[in-house]
């Protein structure tokens, strides 16, 4: 009996007694219309839970020795643009445009006319930004005493 991995993201069981191993498209063949064998995007998403919601943030602001106040003014500015300072970087090196997509065109329509001048082939055609609404942080002063505290707030964010 041996045990296989075939790559990192598929994980199959193969056990070696002469049995056929059968993929899930296989079992269910009658009722799978069809297969995509590739995404024709990515969406990334998610939320770094160390950071992610308004008393954490608090927390790791107060540890790493940064005020609120601070952090709106130096430090989510330098992080918003390192972020997108690297997204550009990245895209450069493969050799695809970053583009702003206004609110109302077509993300379908943009990627087409890229393949049209480049050509069908495999890889990232274009990287797409947008500036979307999105939930942030803010700073107010609560209570008697006007202690500073993070809460939710909704704002524009530039998403790629």
């Amino acid at each position: 009996m041996g045990l296989t991995r075939r790559s990192r993201y598929q994980n199959f069981l193969v056990v070696d007694c002469g049995m056929k191993t059968e993929t899930l498209v296989e079992r269910h063949a009658e009722h799978i219309y069809g297969v995509l064998e590739c995404f024709d995007r990515v969406i990334l998403g998610g939320t770094y839970r160390a950071i992610g919601w308004p008393a954490a943030l608090g927390q790791y602001l107060h540890g790493a020795g940064i005020g609120l106040e601070d952090f709106f003014k130096e430090h989510a500015n330098s992080w918003r643009l390192e972020v997108a300072k690297r997204v550009r970087a990245q895209a450069k090196a493969a050799a695809v445009e970053v583009r702003q997509v206004q609110g109302s065109e077509r993300k379908e329509d943009i990627v087409a006319k890229v393949l049209a001048a480049r050509g069908e082939q495999p890889g990232v055609v274009c990287v797409l930004g947008a500036m979307e609404r999105c939930r942030s942080f803010r700073v107010r002063a609560v209570g008697e005493q006007h202690w500073l505290q993070l809460q939710w707030d909704t704002g524009r964010c530039e998403h790629f």
